[in-house]
């Protein structure tokens, strides 16, 4: 009869609207997350020139050494992988390896410590670098043959790490390729640019 049938529409009507609002949420979720991984990975695809930090790295002259300096900040996962790295392969015989470290984390200071790496923490590199990891390699008088990044691109767990190759090519005066700095904003000035909403950095 009628009222039968209208409280068949209602219940289908009432069904409909509750599998439109379960669905819409569904798909606002998806978007939402999605959105929110892509930004938090768009940080690191961004490349940082770190123009002056060549003028704030003061580096003695070491006799028949040369030298690398790893510049890492312990709370970003590409300089983590870039650590895990080095503790992996330990510090090179007849090299001066100095980390220096942005931040208060003591991760892994203990271990890189134990394997021979000079640490150095980064007060006074404040305002004179944007992103790392970043690698330097200089020469026997101090002075800076190569600054940039370790590898063609992002760091990952299963990026292959080329510093080796970039100190074997220097030392050998073969042209080596300028590798950008593609990692996690330290300078606190990029950071709000990049991140308005504090989303990774805050």
């Amino acid at each position: 009869n009628y009222n039968n049938y209208i409280e068949f529409r209602h219940n289908t009507d009432r069904l409909l609207m509750k599998r439109y609002l379960f669905w819409t949420f569904i798909v606002c979720w998806i978007s939402g997350v999605s959105l929110t991984i892509a930004h938090i990975h768009g940080f690191h695809l961004v490349s940082f020139q770190n123009e002056k930090v060549n003028q704030s790295l003061i580096i003695p002259q070491i006799k028949e050494s040369w030298g690398m300096i790893h510049l890492l900040a312990e709370e970003c996962g590409c300089s983590q992988t870039v650590a895990e790295y080095l503790i992996e392969r330990g510090k090179l015989e007849g090299i001066s390896e100095k980390v220096i470290l942005v931040g208060s984390s003591t991760q892994y200071r203990s271990r890189l410590t134990d394997l021979g790496f000079q640490i150095v923490e980064a007060n006074y590199l404040d305002g004179y670098i944007d992103g790392v990891p970043m690698l330097v390699i200089h020469n026997k008088k101090g002075e800076v043959k190569y600054s940039g990044g370790y590898a063609n691109g992002m760091i990952t767990p299963v990026t292959k790490i080329v510093d080796l190759k970039l100190l074997d090519q220097i030392k050998n005066n073969i042209k080596s390729q300028d590798l950008i700095v593609m990692g996690c904003a330290v300078s606190k000035e990029i950071q709000k640019e990049l991140d308005p909403m504090g989303l990774k950095y805050n």
